[in-house]
């Protein structure tokens, strides 16, 4: 209910103009209307207040992200990492604007970097097992997404896996999932987790075409085709060749952005986990 937000954060900037938490709050209530211009307005009043405080320039950075002005969101959301010091935060944004540019490979770094600094673990796979708190399940969940796309299969599983033990209750960590069990070849398991996402949400219409694919897959009799992969996976745990039917290769390749857009548009990559 943003516009009902939207009046009690108006009331409480009334109350006390100096309050630079309810400027940012109401910037986010605007933003979550698309409301942009209100919302970089309270975002810049917050500034204003406390010159010397990153939240808002990282709102701000996450605002221009979100209406794709990419340049301005790096200046801002570099500015926010310089000022905080690495807040885990502002690396996780860093990593919303690698992906949103298309560069999966630094996104996979940023997300990381987040992760290690929020959990204070090493290892990335550490990371990940010890990661206890659901708070930052969209960072996992956004690792996945950039695993998935530079074809690290297994690291993206283990992401989504992870997602999964942590927000049982959230179906797109299960298509997820299962998507990425069915560009590996291992159809049981995406059919498994299909169905338990749309036991979660019944309408998803992604698991419902996919799910559909993978049944056709399952039942196919001719043999299948190894995907033209290198022998060795940066990253994975083990060194495979996944195996694909041949029409399986045309639909994954077009079906990965249908994905995005299912995916994201439930866990918005430009919000805060």
């Amino acid at each position: 209910r943003f516009h009902v937000a939207q009046r009690h954060f108006c009331r409480a900037t009334r109350l006390d103009p100096q309050c630079t938490e309810a400027w940012i709050a109401f910037g986010c209530s605007f933003a979550a209307c698309d409301e942009s211009d209100q919302a970089l307005a309270s975002f810049r009043a917050a500034q204003r207040l406390s010159p010397g405080e990153h939240s808002s320039l990282m709102y701000m950075g996450m605002e221009y992200v979100r209406t794709n002005h990419l340049v301005l969101a790096h200046y801002f959301l570099q500015a926010s990492l310089a000022a905080s010091g690495g807040d885990p935060l502002c690396l996780h944004e860093l990593g919303v604007l690698a992906a949103q540019k298309g560069n999966h490979d630094d996104a996979i770094l940023w997300f990381r970097r987040a992760l290690t600094s929020a959990t204070g673990k090493d290892e990335v796979q550490e990371c990940i097992d010890m990661c206890s708190d659901p708070y930052w399940e969209p960072t996992l969940f956004n690792l996945g997404h950039a695993y998935r796309k530079a074809r690290r299969f297994v690291d993206a599983a283990d992401c989504y896996s992870r997602c999964v033990a942590l927000c049982p209750e959230k179906y797109s960590a299960y298509s997820a999932l299962a998507f990425t069990k069915q560009l590996m070849g291992r159809m049981e398991d995406a059919i498994s987790l299909y169905h338990q996402a749309l036991s979660l949400k019944a309408d998803d219409p992604f698991s419902t075409d996919m799910l559909n694919k993978a049944l056709e897959e399952q039942s196919e009799s001719s043999p299948r085709n190894l995907f033209d992969f290198p022998s060795e996976i940066q990253g994975s745990k083990t060194d495979v060749k996944f195996p694909f039917s041949s029409s399986s290769v045309a639909w994954a390749q077009k079906e990965d952005s249908m994905l995005s857009d299912a995916m994201e548009s439930d866990v918005d990559m430009s919000a805060a986990p």
